[in-house]
């Protein structure tokens, strides 16, 4: 029962009763993948180095929200005495900025041992990567709201890291392979003609990058066009349903729900997005394109005929 990860926090008020109970916890935990591997990592005791190591390296991985179990991971498998030994472990970037984030729990760095693991983290002799520049972002962002006495020392290290010459040929070779553009914009290189050649040239696996340019004015019109052109629009206004739009054969609808989302700052245009969006099956589009046509009536803009006539019908 407790390999059902509906079922695994009730399976476990038995299991933890057992003599055996943390070997059959780290087994258990290796088996199941979502709420299951989060309950069982709360309970699961660091009794072996094996079970530290797989902690730091596996346990926070769920389909649920690595963060739940971030900052747990860390504890359990004492990874500040990791770092300040200098011992390997693989992972430590992701997870890391996996708890720096916190997301819908508190981060790290509002954890006691926050700031002896942010000192140790910036003090490793490793070579740069790509996820360890992404974590010293994360880093230098929270840092700003602590209250730790060497906070501006250590947004500073932080800072000279990501401003280094290796940090900038990092992001460069990235941005060459498709990567990095994120961070890259973040960091001030700016990609954005790379983004916009690279979405026109994969657009299928690579659209949702549009969401980076969005913010730079020269491109937006062309990002409207771009998708007006790929999409099958005339293929997908079938008319009005309650489809929810999941699943690989709804990938159409799901970028036009994409690209509609955007519209509400480009009045006038897109209007064939809209129209093909007021009558897919899909309800999400239908009601995104009424929030962008709210939003342009209640900015004093007026709405064309046959947008009009479209709002009639549906």
């Amino acid at each position: 029962l407790a390999l059902s990860d509906e079922l695994t926090l009730f399976a476990l008020f038995v299991i933890i009763t057992w003599p055996d109970a943390n070997d059959r916890l780290f087994e258990l935990a290796q088996h199941v993948h979502g709420w299951g591997r989060s309950h069982t990592v709360d309970r699961l005791q660091p009794e072996t180095a094996s079970i530290q190591q797989w902690l730091l390296t596996e346990g926070w991985r769920n389909m649920v929200m690595p963060a739940y179990s971030a900052i747990t991971c860390l504890q359990k498998g004492d990874f500040l005495t990791r770092l300040q030994q200098n011992m390997p472990c693989p992972g430590v970037d992701e997870l890391l900025r996996i708890a720096l984030e916190g997301g819908p729990v508190a981060s790290l760095l509002n954890a006691d041992e926050g700031e002896a693991l942010s000192t140790c983290y910036l003090m490793l002799k490793t070579p740069l990567t790509l996820a360890r520049l992404e974590t010293l972002s994360v880093l230098g962002e929270g840092l700003t709201d602590t209250d730790w006495p060497t906070r501006e020392s250590l947004a500073q290290q932080a800072q000279a890291l990501l401003a280094s010459p290796e940090a900038i040929t990092l992001l460069t070779q990235a941005i060459a392979q498709g990567e990095g553009y994120a961070l890259a914009l973040k960091l001030g290189l700016d990609c954005s003609q790379d983004i916009f050649e690279r979405i026109h040239a994969h657009f299928e696996d690579s659209y949702p990058l549009a969401a980076l340019l969005f913010d730079v004015d020269r491109y937006g019109e062309e990002l409207i066009t771009l998708f007006t052109k790929q999409l099958p629009l005339d293929t997908l206004a079938t008319g009005p349903a309650l489809e929810l739009g999941t699943g690989p054969e709804f990938a159409s609808y799901q970028k036009l729900v994409f690209i509609v989302q955007y519209l509400h700052a480009y009045p006038h245009k897109g209007q064939e997005l809209l129209l093909c969006a007021l009558q897919a099956p899909v309800v999400n589009c239908r009601n995104m394109a009424l929030n962008v046509l709210e939003e342009w009536l209640d900015a004093g803009h007026t709405l064309s005929l046959a947008l009009q006539i479209a709002l009639r019908k549906l």
